[in-house]
C-alpha cells in the first residue's frame, strides 16, 4: 500500500510539475526583462528547482511499483487417469472438486482485494474452456490500462485446472494452449512497457514451464508454481493436491509476521510447492 501510494503522488505531482512549467514557461516568454536582475535571478532559482523536481517525481514513479491487476481462470477437472481415459467420477468426488474450486475463487478474489490489486475477472468453468475464449479474454487483460496510455506495472495472471503433461492448459476440442502463446500475445501488447507479468499456476504439471520462463531475457516475466504428487485411485483416476499451494501462497503474503517455525508447521503444505 506505501509502495501504491508513493507511485500515485509521483504520478500526480509529475502532472502538476509539469503544468507548473508551462505556465513558468509563458510568463516567462509573455514578461521577459532582459535588464531587470531580479527577474533574472528569480528566473535563474525557480526555473532549475522545478525541472528538478520534475525530473525526480519521474525517476521515482518508474522506478517504484505499486499498481497491479489481476485476472483468473478455474476450470475444475483436476480428476486423471493413469492410461489417459476418461473416468466418470462418482458423486461426491464431483461435489469435492466443484466445492475446492470455489474456495480457490474465494481465495484469489480475497488476495486481489487484501492488495488492492484491480480484478479484471474470474473465469469458472466446469464444461471446459474454449481456444477462441480464452484467448480474448488474456489478450483483453493485457491491453488494460490505469489511464489511457498508463499501463499496470504488474499483471497477474492465475490458472488452477486440467494441463497435459507438458504442462500446457487443456482447452475444448482437443486444443491446448501453451507459454509460448501466451508469451506471444504478452509482447503484442505489452513489449515496450516495461510492465511485468506473474504467472500464478496451482496445477498438476506446470512446473514444466519453468524452464521455459529461464530462457526469456528481454521481458519481465515470472511463474509460481508447484510439483505435485498424485495419489492413485481406481474409481476416481490420479488424484492432484490442487488448492494446496494457492492456500500457502495466499498465507505467506497475507500473514505479516512469520514465526521461525513456520515452514515447519506447513511442512505438509510446503511438500507441493
Amino acid at each position: 500500500m506505501a509502495s501504491k501510494g508513493v507511485r500515485h503522488f509521483c504520478l500526480v505531482s509529475q502532472m502538476v510539475t509539469l503544468y507548473t512549467l508551462s505556465s513558468t514557461s509563458l510568463i516567462i516568454a509573455s514578461a521577459w526583462q532582459e535588464t531587470n536582475p531580479v527577474f533574472i535571478g528569480m528566473l535563474l532559482i525557480i526555473l532549475p528547482v522545478e525541472l528538478l523536481l520534475y525530473d525526480i517525481l519521474t525517476k521515482l514513479g518508474k522506478s517504484v511499483g505499486g499498481t497491479a491487476i489481476g485476472y483468473a481462470v478455474v476450470a475444475p477437472a483436476h480428476k486423471y487417469s493413469s492410461s489417459g481415459n476418461v473416468v466418470v467420477l462418482v458423486e461426491n468426488a464431483f461435489q469435492a472438486v466443484n466445492t475446492k474450486a470455489m474456495e480457490l475463487i474465494n481465495i484469489v478474489s480475497r488476495f486481489f482485494s487484501g492488495h488492492m490489486i484491480h480484478n479484471f475477472g474470474t473465469d469458472f468453468s466446469t464444461s471446459g474452456i474454449s481456444a477462441d475464449y480464452i484467448e480474448k479474454k488474456i489478450t483483453s487483460f493485457f491491453e488494460q490500462r490505469i489511464l489511457p496510455g498508463l499501463h499496470y506495472d504488474t499483471y497477474i495472471l492465475y490458472y488452477s485446472g486440467h494441463v497435459t503433461s507438458d504442462g500446457d492448459w487443456a482447452l475444448t476440442e482437443n486444443k491446448t494452449l501453451s507459454f509460448e502463446t501466451i508469451l506471444k500475445w504478452w509482447r503484442n501488447k505489452n513489449a515496450s512497457t516495461g510492465a511485468r507479468l506473474l504467472l500464478f499456476l496451482d496445477t498438476a504439471h506446470s512446473d514444466k514451464w519453468v524452464d521455459d520462463v529461464w530462457k526469456v531475457e528481454k521481458d519481465f516475466i515470472a511463474i509460481q508454481t508447484g510439483k505435485l504428487t498424485a495419489s492413485f485411485d481406481e474409481e476416481q483416476g490420479n488424484t492432484f493436491p490442487l488448492g494446496e499451494l494457492t492456500k500457502l501462497w495466499d498465507d505467506f503474503n497475507t500473514t505479516a509476521a512469520k514465526p521461525e517455525n513456520y515452514w515447519d508447521k506447513n511442512k505438509d503444505r510446503k511438500s507441493v510447492v
